[in-house]
């Protein structure tokens, strides 16, 4: 009813607030927040709220128009104007899953402009960097079996201020991939390690699986042994959560 009544006035027609908070305020925000409510109640509307007034268009907010939105964004290297991938870091970019369209901007813009990638598999991620318009021949080998020495050889060229993007096959590197290693030998030499995140397969099947997601239980891959893959599954089956 409180709703309603709110509603009838006015009060929730505009789209530059937090309309639940004013309508619902009274009834169940603590003290400070039914103070905050009431002050953006009495406080003037924005100009797209005012009566008899234009709304505003999209490439109006903020007073700027997308091509001066554009330069900030190439002054500031977000775009192809500038890199913006900062010397000397190394960055772990989730690659698709299955579908190349589950690459994000920011990963395509990262694996663009690092100096190096370091790919699990070159000829794999080769096909993913052709697909972006990138030369293959920045690709460096990093995969489990030559783990060691292609850390030392990324932490070299990172300290040298080189940026290097870190991919396994598909997914996160050191997510049941190529990467704890290099992981905590950047974390030993200090060097800055930034994670570029994407699709993840896990959290994937668990939004569809009509399981209670609390909580669950990331076990990855299973021992191929037979004693220790029958005690893993035990173990895995007594937790009460979902386990991937």
């Amino acid at each position: 009813r409180a709703v309603a009544r709110r509603m009838r006035s006015g009060l929730l027609t505009g789209c530059g607030r937090p309309l639940l908070a004013l309508a619902l305020g009274p009834l169940c925000l603590p003290p400070h927040y039914r103070t905050l409510a009431a002050r953006m109640a009495s406080a003037p509307p924005p100009r797209d709220e005012a009566p008899g007034a234009e709304p505003r268009r999209p490439e109006e907010e903020d007073g700027r128009g997308s091509a001066a939105l554009e330069a900030e964004l190439q002054r500031a290297g977000g775009r192809s104007g500038g890199s913006s991938l900062r010397p000397g870091h190394v960055y772990f970019v989730a690659t698709p899953i299955g579908n190349l369209d589950d690459l994000t901007l920011r990963a395509a813009r990262t694996l663009r402009e690092a100096d190096y990638v370091a790919s699990e598999d070159t000829r794999h991620t080769a096909k993913l960097l052709r697909h972006l318009g990138v030369s293959p021949a920045k690709q460096l080998s990093h995969h489990e079996h030559n783990a060691l020495a292609a850390s030392a050889r990324i932490i070299a060229l990172a300290t040298e201020g080189a940026t290097v993007a870190v991919v396994s096959d598909a997914g996160t590197p050191g997510i049941s991939d190529p990467g704890a290693v290099l992981a905590e030998r950047c974390a030993a030499a200090g060097v800055p390690l930034v994670p570029i995140p994407g699709a993840c397969a896990a959290v994937s099947a668990l939004s569809v699986s009509g399981f209670a997601c609390t909580g669950f239980r990331f076990g990855g891959f299973l021992p191929r042994s037979g004693r220790a893959r029958k005690q893993r599954l035990a173990e895995l089956v007594a937790d009460p959560n979902a386990v991937v």
